[in-house]
């Protein structure tokens, strides 16, 4: 344990409820108040390990809209994406990261916990808006809850902007769920394609 020492004008200090929130170079991080010592990395592994629980309990017991073999194409596009992105905007570029600068081993509980999971449940809960507009606020919505996630993920310390904004965020997140819709209809019309050559 160490003395947070970036308190005075860039952090926050409410000894009553123990809990710290200091603001460095990799963005914010939440510390433990202990005495006069603070324990920050818990805090951080723990709200990404809840995350992480969260999400793949909830994936494992819906009931289930899309079949075994649009669960794996999707989730594996998804994790591609995500890297192929991150190769570029996170290890080449560093507008935004895991933890801190450079590669870390965090990133892969992140990466691999949560985006297969967060792509399936969106996946799955779509197919039950019946229109466009239902598609659309559905869409929205859960955009907005992303962008709140985002920012509750910088509070805990395992994400973090260099460049990159919040605002920023809020503008990708609908193309990208778009894309994962598009992504579907894809896997599904190659599948049915495959289906028509075997009956034939």
């Amino acid at each position: 344990m160490k003395k947070c020492t970036k308190l005075s004008k860039q952090g926050y200090l409410n000894k009553k409820k123990g809990i710290v929130l200091c603001k460095g170079n990799d963005g914010y991080e939440i510390f433990v108040f202990v005495g006069k010592y603070y324990k920050g990395r818990e805090v951080t592994m723990w709200f990404l390990i809840l995350t992480v629980l969260v999400l793949n309990v909830v994936f494992l017991f819906m009931q289930k809209k899309l079949t075994k073999i649009e669960i794996f194409s999707t989730c594996m596009f998804a994790l591609v994406f995500e890297l192929i992105v991150n190769i570029y905007l996170d290890l080449k570029l560093d507008w935004y990261g895991y933890f801190k600068k450079g590669a870390q081993w965090g990133s892969v509980i992140a990466i691999f916990g949560i985006y297969p999971a967060a792509n399936a449940i969106f996946l799955n809960y779509y197919q039950y808006m019946k229109n466009t507009v239902q598609k659309f606020i559905y869409i929205i919505g859960c955009s907005v809850f992303s962008v709140v996630y985002e920012y509750l993920a910088i509070l805990s310390g395992y994400f973090y902007y260099h460049q990159w904004k919040l605002w920023c965020s809020a503008i990708v997140y609908p193309p990208i769920y778009i894309i994962l819709v598009l992504v579907l209809k894809f896997v599904r019309k190659v599948i049915n394609r495959q289906y028509e050559r075997i009956s034939q």
